[in-house]
């Protein structure tokens, strides 16, 4: 089987912030596919604050299929594109790893918390070892404990090599992670 009829997880760009249209198209066609979402407060007319769940990034969005049934969609549909990256000086539609997704979708699919930092006094875990969470709602996660430039502390981490990466914060990190 080539790499055009294996399901995998495509990522795609929908422009002018069509992601949520691109959702709806690809959910009607029994396609699996997910939009990173998280609650925003927004302000309307100057007073009152809502609550609304929207998209985190507004043009991205992840699809699970075979390429080729993405290109025959893609190709009625002028907002969205393959985000790419280079694969031996040729640039090739990004792929996302399965269990690297499942990770993905686990750790940020169903949490509309916002994302913060972990304080790491304490704990025996040096960077880039990996990390699985004990207790709370992502019980049962794996991710990476890293160090992002800018910030005092480490976090724990799931990355999509290549595209973006999610870390979460907790009062009590000893006991929330552990060595897998």
């Amino acid at each position: 089987m080539n790499n055009s009829e294996q399901v995998q997880w495509h990522v795609l760009h929908a422009m002018h912030g069509n992601a949520m249209v691109a959702q709806r198209l690809f959910s009607q066609l029994s396609i699996e596919n997910f939009v990173p979402m998280e609650q925003k407060s927004i302000t309307v007319k100057g007073k009152k604050v809502i609550t609304k769940l929207m998209p985190i990034f507004l043009n991205l969005i992840f699809v699970k299929s075979t390429l080729a049934r993405i290109k025959e969609i893609k190709s009625t549909c002028t907002y969205l594109y393959y985000i790419t990256h280079n694969v031996n000086g040729t640039k090739q539609p990004m792929i996302v790893p399965m269990v690297e997704m499942e990770q993905f979708v686990n750790f940020v699919g169903n949490n509309f918390e916002h994302i913060d930092y972990v304080d790491t006094k304490g704990l025996d875990i040096k960077k880039g070892e990996r990390v699985k969470i004990i207790s709370g709602i992502f019980k049962g996660k794996e991710g990476t404990f890293i160090k992002i430039a800018g910030k005092r502390s480490k976090q724990i981490v799931v990355a999509i090599d290549g595209l973006l990466a999610v870390s979460i914060k907790t009062q009590n990190p000893s006991q929330i992670i552990e060595k897998p």
